[in-house]
């Protein structure tokens, strides 16, 4: 069977096409392949912004992902996060993970401090300190209720 130059143009067309468009979506998607991870759990009160797939960071450099989120077991734990940092990250048995971000309109993510430099490093499976800090919205709660009071105060002149 004769294949004619238009034949051949067009399949390689839809060859390179279709290889660009795969190698477009692996980087989108952060996809890697044989990256070597560690698995530890966290536990946290409040996870707002957080979700399967947020980021994990050390020291502002992207290091891993959310896995898994599970509701809490009982009463005294919290939501339970399982998060995938790479190997090379030195966590470390006084690090701590929060929850923050880079700016107001930013995605929430998951930040691991560096802890001690001479501590030793975390066993992986480990359950990882956590602090709850204050985020923004958490902050200007008690200001909506300042400006209520101020209002009525106001309102009463």
């Amino acid at each position: 069977m004769d294949f004619q130059a238009n034949e051949i143009k067009v399949g390689a067309t839809i060859f390179f096409g279709a290889t660009f468009l795969i190698i477009f979506l692996i980087a989108i998607f952060g996809i890697s392949f044989g990256e070597e991870t560690n698995e530890y759990q966290i536990y946290l009160n409040y996870i707002g912004g957080i979700d399967r797939g947020s980021l994990v960071k050390y020291g502002g450099m992207d290091v891993g992902t959310v896995s898994e989120i599970a509701l809490p077991d009982n009463e005294k734990s919290g939501i339970g996060l399982k998060i995938k940092v790479a190997k090379k990250a030195p966590v470390r048995i006084d690090s701590e993970a929060f929850i923050t971000s880079i700016g107001l309109m930013a995605d929430q993510h998951i930040e691991i401090s560096s802890g001690t430099p001479g501590a030793p490093l975390l066993q992986p499976g480990s359950v990882l300190k956590s602090k709850e800090v204050l985020n923004f919205m958490q902050m200007a709660e008690p200001l909506s209720e300042v400006s209520d009071q101020l209002q009525e105060m106001m309102d009463g002149l």
